[in-house]
């Protein structure tokens, strides 16, 4: 995937650190430590890269900003799994807002959104987690498939995976774009007419 949910950041569009357990000079618990001290990213959610095998539960003394540990080599499925639970436990309605005054995301600012990702779990969580914040996709299989549905639909928003069959996801974001400068308004008008027949 291309990226995780977003948090609101305040600390100029850093959402979280990607810290190496072991660091040269200061191990990767010392460097966490003093950002907790730091008034800039004391609430950053810390994420560990260490060795296979490390456990969170071991560390005698775990800072309260280290949140999960991604084993290295770093595999994708593994970042991604690791970071969906943060974010998504980050993105739900505190206990104590009423239903009321409580607004998805998705009523407020609508898009159109494409998914293209061939993982069948990977597009389950995304699916889920856009589905928190009030939205439902398009899912595209692979390149080709991310290329046809946005020959038939202009999409605000397309969440692209780099490696997938047929045609990979930067080959694909390049064939969109030179759709959307060649057929921008037609593609629009055929949005339209598909959202107006399928109600």
């Amino acid at each position: 995937m291309s990226r995780a949910p977003r948090r609101s950041s305040r600390r100029g569009g850093v959402d979280l650190a990607l810290v190496d357990l072991q660091l040269g000079g200061e191990d990767g618990l010392t460097l966490a430590r003093q950002m907790l001290t730091n008034e800039a990213t004391k609430t950053l959610p810390v994420f560990l890269l260490a060795p296979k095998g490390f456990r969170l539960n071991d560390l005698p003394s775990r800072p309260a900003n280290v949140v999960a540990a991604v084993s290295k080599p770093i595999r994708r499925s593994a970042l991604w799994e690791a970071l969906c639970p943060a974010f998504a436990a980050a993105t739900q309605p505190a206990e104590s807002a009423s239903p009321e005054t409580t607004t998805a995301l998705g009523e407020s600012t609508p898009l159109r959104i494409l998914l293209a990702e061939d993982n069948v779990i990977n597009q389950k969580v995304a699916i889920r987690l856009l589905d928190q914040q009030g939205y439902r996709a398009d899912i595209a299989n692979n390149g080709q498939e991310a290329v046809d549905s946005a020959t038939n639909c202009a999409y605000d928003v397309v969440f692209m995976d780099i490696q997938m069959p047929l045609l990979d996801g930067l080959a694909a974001t390049k064939k969109i774009r030179e759709l959307e400068a060649r057929l921008g308004p037609a593609i629009r008008d055929n949005c339209f007419d598909r959202q107006r027949r399928t109600g």
